[in-house]
């Protein structure tokens, strides 16, 4: 894959295996998301690998690559965006080299309205929800069952952030470019972002 991306792209100064993000599952599963050549797992023991094109390439024929996956508290993984969830299955394969990641595909969240949406970072909050950014179209909140777009708000102004951190309480805080640092609050009713 790496020879056919570099006849696709002569000119590309990318790494088609740029490393984009790291994850951790968690069984202790160490996932790598590259910028061309998919996602690889490692369990400690082996690596193995997963390559589906609409991870990676935007439908408008961009690249993204993978810059986030997470694991929800029923134990899918959403990966780069919304569209689809994955669990792990068993690996039975056997023998030497890279062998592929076992994984069962299913429809995500139904309805989104925007399909090229895809994600710079995800992480779970105190109710197990996802909270993914978007970096210009913003936070949405992934309950399992549908997606919430919101915005961090200062006074009519909408603020992107710029990053999340989970701390070891499991608070999350959200770093912006211009405006500061929110700490998100989870566990209103209303699933709107409380912001102290």
């Amino acid at each position: 894959m790496e020879d056919e991306f570099y006849k696709k792209n002569p000119n590309s100064t990318i790494n088609p295996y740029a490393i984009y993000s790291i994850y951790e599952d968690s069984k202790g599963n160490i996932w790598f998301g590259t910028s061309n050549l998919g996602i690889y797992l490692f369990d400690g023991k082996e690596i193995s690998w997963m390559h589906e094109k609409h991870l990676i390439e935007t439908p408008e024929g961009g690249n993204f690559g993978v810059r986030s996956i997470a694991e929800d508290q029923n134990g899918n993984y959403w990966i780069s965006n919304a569209n689809y969830k994955y669990s792990l299955l068993p690996n039975e394969q056997e023998g030497d080299g890279l062998k592929s990641i076992n994984y069962k595909r299913q429809v995500g969240i139904e309805n989104i309205g925007e399909e090229n949406l895809y994600f710079y970072s995800m992480q779970t909050d105190k109710n197990g929800d996802l909270l993914m950014f978007a970096q210009e179209d913003g936070l949405w909140l992934n309950n399992g069952e549908e997606l919430i777009p919101f915005f961090i708000r200062d006074g009519e102004r909408n603020i992107s952030p710029t990053s999340f951190y989970k701390d070891n309480q499991g608070e999350l805080w959200l770093g912006t470019d211009k405006h500061g640092i929110y700490k998100y609050v989870s566990g209103n009713s209303e699933k709107k972002l409380n912001l102290e």
